[in-house]
């Protein structure tokens, strides 16, 4: 939603606007009414930044084909049931792939390839989850293009809305945004 917001804001991108509106309506968050107490407690609850180490030892590498592959990102989500991993790239010989486990080791997801059309070939993914690990906002990194955000809906299996284009030429040069969910309820 940042790079929505910053898209539509900074006017690089017509469809930003119309694309976070309608990610907004289709969403319910929660917003202070007075007299009508506080929301449930996972609602407000912060995403963690950072990944227990013992998570990190666990899930550090896998075998896919094979082959043993390094983990190149992971995350988890808030309340610590479900784990974000994502392996592969030119120097792993590999696509790049990810998968959603549950925190027991169970996978949630089959190893997924990301959706691309472009004329290169993807060189990173990086997954975000909400604080329940229900929804996905996963970057998609092109070689030499730019990069992507796709939010997936994990509780549906659907994704929502089309790619969200990042608004700098050279996205993998600046700072990284923090694409964080806050005070997001599931219907």
């Amino acid at each position: 939603m940042a790079l929505l917001s910053r898209s539509a804001r900074e006017g690089h991108d017509k469809r930003a606007l119309t694309r976070l509106w309608t990610l907004l309506q289709q969403r319910r968050f929660w917003l202070p009414v007075e007299g009508q107490g506080a929301p449930a407690a996972a609602v407000v609850q912060p995403q963690a930044d950072t990944v227990p180490d013992a998570i990190r030892q666990r899930y550090k590498s896998f075998t896919v084909g094979g082959a043993a592959h390094e983990v190149n990102f992971i995350s988890v989500s808030g309340d610590g049931k479900r784990i974000f991993t994502s392996i592969g790239g030119v120097v792993d010989g590999i696509d790049v792939q990810y998968r959603i486990w549950r925190s027991d080791g169970a996978p949630v997801t089959p190893w997924i390839k990301p959706t691309y059309n472009g004329l290169q070939y993807v060189s990173a993914t990086k997954g975000y989850l909400s604080f329940d690990g229900n929804m996905l906002a996963l970057e998609v990194m092109p070689w030499r293009e730019t990069a992507y955000l796709q939010m997936f809906d994990l509780k549906a299996n659907q994704k929502i809305g089309p790619d969200i284009a990042a608004t700098e030429a050279g996205p993998r040069r600046s700072r990284s945004a923090a694409v964080a969910f806050h005070g997001l309820r599931q219907r």
